[in-house]
């Protein structure tokens, strides 16, 4: 095993992965050396001789890091970075950790309290070495490139010596550590170690490359977000589809007692600012007059003070749109659009240069998550990110009636995001790719599953439970019939069955079914209505409930349970009742993207003549339809690519075809189809478009 480590250049954006200046490495327990990359180093023979004529294992914490560094600066060793990672001889020792900590339900305490920078992981094993981040080399060897290392001062050498030797010591308590989970629990954790490395290279590798923004695009949403702002707060509007008046907040006006004396104010002050008093005073009027309990926040300590705020009345978006006040639901709008002008603001940054969104690639479902980074007001060389995985939802009635007066035209967020010119996106995404792991999991778990019957029979079941729930003497041949001819009615049929076909699996309850069909899908239940499309789901897909019992059963008396699941062999610990019913199918999806993820990665980055430097070889098609294509960004389910137009039909051929490939690994008894559509915008509005003559897929252009 050899962990090495580099010093590099300065991050500076949008070059993600600087220069390398010299590597630290370890073979043993005690920090073996460094080499220079310049001045006759023989770093780069070094790393060479690791990646092609040994079979040891590669770590490092953070690997992935390292290994783009390299690849970028020395692009002939992409092939043999991805032959490593394809050989699984790669581990990274942050996401160990990760794995470990997931398994005993501790991954959210440990972010809290330590996080997992090398220096905590260290002082959480106990070794005999300190890692210094305050070091004052840590960020200076680019100082030190032009100059012969016998010259670098003490501590300079120093530093990358203990670098390199607290990862192997690390990585030798954490399978002592997993040898002991093995010995109690029958199977071990770190079985998914090396290929947590390979997805943690791929979205590593989306960040690299970015994505760009359209100046026109941002422009317009960002003028329309802020007129509809305007008309919550000062102008008042007439809802595009009720035709009712709504008076802007800040006529509505809230009387409540404030230091024993009685108030009268609006929500909204003529500023813009929120009265949250009148806010807080407003949600127990409406609570009480439903006679229901009024909610209130969850206290949470703050990990930097240690004090724990007192319960007060709650005013979340969530509480306002159980309320059943309009005026409430128009005052948690306003709190939303307040927050989207600020994301629409972020977007500006990838007009001249791309967002770099920075990825979490292990979350304790399996899955991954995104974030825009940690600068919230960005230096000229700080990455600046954005949300990738969880951009703001399509546009409502009101914002896409504003759009409409005011640019004759209807985006969304998504649609902002441009490929450079000359190339377009490719996407895939995987259709109702949740309830083909659902039924998946149910099978493995309980022998049978109506739901994939139905899938596997190519049924809509969107449409299918809205034509049950809501059509009376409606077949499903009639309604499907009604839908392909764009039957309105019909439509909303199926898109109100969705909370319940994607939120009832995981144990949502009526109320929380109200929030999120609303928020998420722009349906608006009653709790009765909720109740009773739940009930009916329930009892058309008995695979559910045994899927509930199956979790009841796993928690028994207790409040969190440690489950492995049934097909994956993936631990996770301290998950409660809701928790545990999703990651009986998030996970498997996340099981079967990822993996997916990784192998375009690869064959985007590596020609199809790359040598074989080893037996194995690197899997990639020989046609190299993907060779030269970048990864702009992984959604979950979603895969999006760019690329030249000219060779983009061939490109997102054999991506749906990896993807396919690479889900029904893990759903063989429901076989997933991946649609592939070439656009010139990212939109859920693109459609696959061929044609006429030639019969070959070309791009989707937006009207």
């Amino acid at each position: 095993m050899i962990s090495f480590d580099l010093e590099t250049y300065l991050i500076e954006r949008p070059v993600a992965a600087p220069r390398p200046v010299c590597v630290g490495f370890s073979a043993t327990e005690r920090g073996d050396g460094i080499e220079q990359f310049n001045c006759g180093g023989q770093a780069l023979d070094m790393v060479w001789h690791w990646l092609t004529s040994c079979n040891e294992r590669l770590i490092n914490q953070t690997i992935a890091f390292d290994m783009t560094c390299l690849m970028a600066y020395e692009p002939d060793l992409i092939a043999p970075v991805f032959q490593a990672y394809v050989d699984e001889r790669v581990e990274s020792i942050d996401l160990n950790q990760k794995l470990i900590d997931i398994a005993k339900g501790e991954l959210k305490f440990r972010k809290l309290h330590g996080g997992y920078a090398l220096d905590a992981i260290a002082r959480r094993h106990n070794l005999p070495i300190e890692i210094a981040k305050d070091d004052p080399w840590r960020l200076r060897y680019a100082e030190l490139d032009a100059l012969p290392i016998a010259y670098w001062p003490e501590d300079a050498r120093e530093y990358p010596r203990k670098d390199a030797q607290a990862p192997y010591l690390i990585w030798k308590a954490q399978r002592a550590i997993d040898e002991a989970w093995r010995k109690e629990h029958g199977s071990t954790i770190l079985q998914d170690a090396p290929r947590r490395a390979q997805y943690d290279l791929a979205l590593r590798l989306c960040s690299i490359w970015g994505v760009r923004t359209d100046a026109t695009r941002v422009r317009e949403l960002k003028a329309a977000t802020e007129r509809r702002m305007y008309e919550l707060w000062k102008g008042g509007w007439t809802g595009a589809k009720t035709g009712r008046r709504h008076a802007p907040l800040t006529e509505a006006r809230v009387t409540y007692v404030e230091a024993g004396k009685e108030v009268t104010a609006c929500l909204v002050r003529p500023s813009g600012t929120k009265n949250m008093k009148a806010a807080q005073a407003l949600v127990e009027q409406a609570f009480l007059a439903r006679k229901l309990p009024i909610p209130m926040t969850t206290p949470k300590e703050n990990p930097k003070t240690g004090k724990t705020a007192e319960p007060q009345t709650s005013t979340s978006r969530d509480t306002c749109l159980l309320s059943g006040s309009e005026t409430l639901a128009d005052f948690a709008e306003f709190a939303r659009i307040g927050t989207l002008i600020k994301r629409i603001e972020d977007l500006e940054f990838g007009v001249d240069l791309p967002l770099q969104p920075r990825y979490d690639s292990l979350l304790e479902s399996g899955r991954t998550s995104s974030s825009k980074g940690k600068s919230k007001k960005p230096l000229p060389r700080d990455l600046v990110g954005v949300q990738i995985q969880n951009f703001p939802r399509a546009p409502d009635a009101e914002l896409k009636r504003v759009m409409v007066e005011m640019f004759g035209r209807v985006s969304d967020a998504r649609a902002t995001l441009a490929p450079r010119p000359g190339n377009v996106f490719i996407l895939a995404d995987y259709s109702a790719g949740e309830l083909h792991t659902l039924a998946q999991t149910c099978r493995d778990l309980f022998g049978y599953s109506k739901l994939g019957d139905m899938l596997n029979d190519g049924t809509d079941v969107h449409l299918w439970f809205g034509a049950k729930a809501y059509a009376k003497g409606v077949s499903y041949e009639q309604a499907l019939a009604r839908y392909k001819a764009g039957d309105s009615e019909v439509k909303a049929w199926r898109q109100s069955a969705k909370p319940i076909t994607f939120g009832r699996p995981g144990g949502m309850g009526a109320r929380k079914m109200v929030i999120t069909a609303r928020k998420s899908y722009g349906v608006q239940f009653t709790i009765d209505e909720a109740e009773r499309l739940i009930d009916l789901f329930d009892q058309e897909f008995p695979e559910i409930e045994a899927l509930f019992n199956h979790v009841a059963g796993m928690l028994g008396t207790n409040s969190t349970c440690t489950t492995q699941h049934v097909r994956t062999g993936f631990w996770r610990g301290g998950c409660g009742y809701s928790a545990a019913c999703n990651q009986q199918f998030q996970h498997l999806l996340a099981a079967g993207a990822l993996p997916a993820l990784f192998h375009v990665v690869k064959e985007c980055y590596c020609p199809p003549d790359a040598p074989d430097y080893t037996l194995g070889g690197l899997g990639c098609s020989p046609s190299g339809a993907l060779y030269e294509f970048r990864p702009v960004a992984f959604v979950h389910d979603e895969i999006v690519l760019e690329g030249p137009r000219e060779r983009a039909a061939s490109a997102v051929a054999r991506l749906s075809e990896i993807m396919e490939r690479e889900i029904n690994l893990v759903t063989p008894n429901y076989p997933t189809r991946a649609e592939g559509v070439i656009t010139e915008i990212w939109t859920k509005d693109a459609k696959a478009v061929f044609d006429p003559e030639t019969g070959e897929q070309v791009a989707w252009k937006a009207a």
